[in-house]
């Protein structure tokens, strides 16, 4: 079958809660990037791996569900200061979007993302970020149905 490097696949490193303990070992067994959980440091692991890895996350669903639209624009401007330099990073919420949160919010995070995007450098294609490779990765959020 062969490892996923040798296919051109990238491994990211997925699990619940606070992974700052165990993340240098992970990313030590060949692990391309990491899924950050709103408990992780976000602000640590970019300066320590941002340039070289994957990040994926760190929006805290919590605030979607419970915060203001002010929490959600402190929120998504958190998640870019920290991540705006790192070639590799695509914002997720921890936790994915669940049933719980308003529909309103999500929308709110949506605009909030979108009018930031505006404003970001992107590399002229995902080939010229060294941390992607010559592969695109795609993220999905989901919500239960019923």
């Amino acid at each position: 079958m062969g490892t996923p490097e040798k296919k051109g696949k990238k491994v990211i490193f997925i699990s619940d809660g606070k992974i700052d303990g165990v993340i240098d070992d992970v990313l030590a067994c060949g692990a391309d990037g990491f899924f950050a959980e709103s408990y992780t440091d976000l602000e640590s692991l970019s300066q320590r791996y941002g340039q070289e890895k994957v990040i994926v996350g760190n929006i805290d669903g919590r605030i979607l569900e419970e915060g203001t639209e002010e929490d959600i624009r402190k929120e998504v401007e958190r998640c870019t200061r920290l991540g705006k330099d790192c070639p590799g990073y695509f914002y997720c919420v921890s936790n994915h979007l669940t049933h719980t949160i308003p529909t309103e919010k999500n929308l709110l995070l949506l605009l909030r993302l979108r009018r930031i995007r505006k404003t970001m450098k992107y590399p002229s294609s995902l080939r010229d970020a060294k941390v992607l490779g010559d592969r695109k990765l795609f993220l999905g959020f989901h919500r239960p149905v019923g």
